[in-house]
């Protein structure tokens, strides 16, 4: 069923007169950010979480994507591990990859190196077992030009938007541009109407100007307020093992080892990947020994 967020009729005039307003031009005004003082209020529709990423999803669907994307390379470790720092900063904030390895790729596409997935959607997805590199290479694509995410949320580079929905891909009409579609179960949430993304992301949200400005812990959401006055939005809890804690300098996400090694003396840090004897590729992910099976180790 087809969904839309305004009705817009053509030869709409905007007064006695005038000539008619463009269609497009009858969508909702982008909204402006609400107060929100908790985690809740920050992402009102935020989607069942899915399971935690963990350590061994994460390095085995870096690898076998940078298999495919950079067969051959002397310097391909190098590039697993890069993968694998710019996911982490994308998972905590809950956004779509947006330090991706398109660019390094060699795949701007339209112009925006930042990718339409989440990193659960692109770590699963590439490490499927009977995949193909064409569909391991398609489990990360460019995002639309006009889309934008970072810790302080998600929005659309638009005055005016309209949305329709075909279940969860949504069409984006901003601004007279052309429509363009957005399949939402790629950024892990559904289709919305009321979206100028067209997806249930998170939005922008200001901060209470009457509390501190400190981060704090909400749960295991790590909530702050950026020099601009929105907040900011860190999920401790989508890399197994997170959680937020509140020490004597401050809130922040913390990682456990779980049952993995300890490993490294920075517990954010990646460290440099190296091949076992067993044919294996092992580095160290936020204090963790993760390890997997790789073709290039053999």
């Amino acid at each position: 069923m087809l969904v839309s967020l305004a009705a817009c009729h053509d030869g709409l005039d905007s007064g006695p007169g005038s000539p008619p307003l463009p269609v497009c031009e009858q969508g909702d005004p982008s909204p402006e950010p609400v107060v929100a003082r908790t985690a809740s209020e920050a992402w009102p529709a935020r989607p069942t979480p899915l399971a935690p990423l963990t350590r061994e999803e994460l390095l085995r669907g870096c690898l076998r994507w940078s298999e495919c994307q950079f067969a051959g390379r002397e310097d391909l470790p190098g590039r697993v591990a890069f993968c694998i720092e710019a996911m982490l900063f994308s998972l905590e904030r809950a956004i779509p990859d947006s330090l991706s390895v398109l660019a390094l790729a060699g795949q701007p596409g339209n112009g925006q190196t930042a990718a339409s997935e989440t990193v659960e959607y692109f770590a699963r997805c590439a490490a499927r077992e009977q995949a193909s590199c064409e569909e391991i290479i398609a489990c990360l694509t460019p995002r639309p030009g006009w889309l934008y995410g970072q810790e302080d949320g998600c929005g659309a580079s638009a005055s005016r938007f309209e949305v329709t929905c075909q279940g969860e891909v949504a069409a984006v009409t901003l601004d007279c541009r052309e429509p363009e579609e957005r399949d939402c179960t790629r950024a892990g949430t559904t289709c919305d109407p009321a979206s100028p993304t067209g997806c249930r992301d998170r939005p922008f949200t200001r901060c209470d100007p009457g509390e501190s400005k400190a981060d704090r812990c909400d749960g295991d959401v790590r909530l702050g307020c950026d020099g601009s006055g929105h907040v900011s939005y860190h999920d401790c809890a989508r890399l197994e093992g997170g959680r937020c804690h509140t020490g004597p300098e401050g809130a922040d996400c913390v990682f456990d080892p779980g049952m993995a090694p300890p490993c490294g003396s920075d517990p954010r840090g990646i460290g440099d990947p190296t091949c076992t004897p067993e044919g294996n590729l092992r580095l160290c992910i936020y204090g963790a020994q993760a390890e997997v099976p790789a073709s290039l180790c053999v």
